[in-house]
């Protein structure tokens, strides 16, 4: 998966987040797997991995974690 944008909320999903850090440069995060399906709006991305895995990462606001802190890089939040 390759992200590039603002980063306001660690959408960038390379562990850094901060608004005026807009990185137009394309980051490649959750190397080495196979996706079939990747979904985000502002503020968060989340991606359903071959073997039904979810992650995601972004504001955390509705991701199914449990928590409300934003998470910068990508955290499964299924088994």
């Amino acid at each position: 998966i390759l992200c590039r944008g603002g980063n306001n909320f660690g959408t960038l999903g390379n562990g850094t987040s901060g608004g005026g850090n807009e990185n137009y440069t394309f980051n490649e995060i959750l190397g080495g797997r196979t996706y079939k399906a990747i979904s985000g709006d502002f503020g968060q991305v989340c991606a359903i991995d071959s073997n039904d895995l979810i992650y995601c990462w972004g504001t955390n606001r509705t991701q199914g974690t449990g928590s409300t802190t934003m998470t910068a890089t990508p955290t499964q939040v299924n088994d």
